[in-house]
């Protein structure tokens, strides 16, 4: 039986430590269609302790607990998430009329100004990042409070997108629900963004830190059993959220998980065709419509 230090180096090894796990002035996009699980890869795929994470449907959280309160927005009022067209409602009301995301963002980098340099936090954006705007409005931000490109990574979580919808599913019984035709429509986007960026239009010149692919889904994770983890489960924590929020404390402990490293920071894409092809495989699996990138066999 292993010991509680020989599970603890395999946990360690099994994150994803982004430019050797530095504490500060680290930025990480994520990237994944709706419902593909970044948030749990950000709680147990990603060393991610040290991170503020950006997440938007934190957000949208607290901006529709706030208006039951205050009734600002009558028109946010007993919207159900679980509904599709109540969803849609509230994604495009908070983005278009309130620009709530953005006005988030631009406040926390107003209140960075005149920080130490050497002390910015490290920080999460997850997003779809399914078009190059996506990170083109982010940047100006970062760069002016002094983040730098080598700093700035990317992990694309690819998940099959029928186990996305699936989870969708699943989430909405309790929770929000995405349309699937926009969930689909995330998935194609964010699969030919990624992946043209990974072929041979990468932007270093807005990002040159590492990349990741990372295979989504529940099918593609082991975990330890309870059994096994032991006293470990004194050691699991949670992320905060830009907000103040919490996640909630995981349900299971990461024994194993697939993923490719196709950068390393201050380097070109990595040249090995092994890792190319797994990466192209995987997009020709899981990605909707996988043949309409040009890019997988018919």
């Amino acid at each position: 039986m292993k010991t509680i230090t020989e599970l603890q180096q395999e946990l360690e090894e099994t994150l994803i430590i982004v430019n050797k796990g530095k504490r500060y002035g680290q930025v990480i996009f994520l990237a994944g269609g709706s419902g593909s699980g970044k948030g749990f890869a950000i709680d147990n795929f990603i060393h991610s302790a040290d991170y503020k994470v950006f997440d938007p449907d934190a957000l949208k959280k607290l901006v529709l607990k706030w208006n039951e309160k205050t009734q600002k927005y009558p028109e946010l009022l007993d919207r159900d998430q679980r509904k599709a067209d109540d969803a849609e409602f509230v994604h495009v009301f908070l983005r278009d009329k309130m620009g709530i995301e953005d006005r988030k963002i631009q406040a926390f980098f107003t209140a960075q100004h005149h920080k130490d340099p050497t002390l910015l936090p490290n920080l999460i954006f997850d997003r779809t990042f399914k078009d190059i705007q996506s990170f083109r409005f982010i940047l100006p931000y970062l760069v002016n409070a002094g983040y730098t490109k080598e700093n700035m990574h990317l992990i694309w979580v690819l998940t099959d997108y029928r186990i996305a919808l699936q989870q969708n599913i699943d989430r909405g019984k309790d929770d929000r629900f995405v349309p699937p035709e926009i969930l689909i429509a995330t998935h194609k986007g964010v699969a030919k963004n990624i992946s043209a960026m990974l072929a041979d239009d990468y932007p270093y010149y807005m990002m040159n830190g590492d990349a990741y692919v990372v295979l989504g889904g529940k099918v593609n994770t082991v975990s330890y059993k309870p059994s096994d983890t032991g006293a470990l489960s004194s050691d699991i924590t949670t992320r905060k959220v830009f907000g103040g929020k919490k996640r909630n404390e995981k349900e299971l402990v990461v024994k194993e998980f697939q993923y490719v490293k196709v950068k390393d920071s201050g380097k070109p894409l990595s040249s090995n065709a092994k890792i190319h092809e797994k990466i192209l495989y995987w997009i020709c699996q899981n990605a909707p419509n996988a043949n309409e990138l040009g890019i997988c066999s018919r």
